[in-house]
């Protein structure tokens, strides 16, 4: 590159090694683009099957969500239904449904057992303690209320207890 007057002037290369190495830079420039578009278009390719899995997740997992919504609406209804007095616990001991009947049977608001959440709520000296869970375990218990009835308790996994 020659200066005139304040310009500058390109001139060709001087040397066969200058075109040498600017034909070398220009094929490693090259290749290293080829190679960034390459691992782009299977970046593309990767995302667009990941997204078609999620896609396929999501549909399965809401349909699933919809059955499961069915199958509770229908136990709901039956245990709802029901002349006997129904009481389900969790394993942490949290009531998780209490329907009219039992509401019914020990005059206590079903509302107000499952806003407290707990069996202790109506069952002062009693307390659950944990048994092995399985068929050959199962057991009826016999749970004392305050009025001195008593009611029959179908178990799985829970057994009262008295407190000590």
């Amino acid at each position: 590159m020659k200066e005139r007057q304040g310009t500058a002037v390109h001139t060709a290369p001087e040397s066969a090694e200058d075109i040498s190495r600017f034909a070398d830079s220009y094929a490693s420039f090259n290749r290293i683009i080829n190679n960034l578009q390459r691992q782009y278009i299977a970046l593309e390719e990767e995302f667009g099957e990941q997204n078609r899995q999620l896609v396929e997740t999501n549909r399965k997992l809401s349909e699933m969500t919809s059955r499961n919504l069915k199958v509770n609406e229908f136990l709901n209804g039956i245990l709802t239904s029901i002349s006997a007095g129904v009481i389900a616990v969790d394993r942490q001991g949290t009531v998780t449904h209490f329907n009219p009947a039992a509401s019914m049977l020990l005059g206590i608001p079903a509302k107000q057992v499952l806003e407290r959440g707990t069996v202790m709520l109506f069952l002062p000296e009693v307390r659950l303690r944990r048994m092995p869970c399985g068929p050959q375990n199962q057991a009826a218990a016999w749970i004392r209320l305050r009025r001195a009835l008593i009611f029959p308790m179908a178990q799985d996994c829970w057994s009262p207890s008295r407190r000590r």
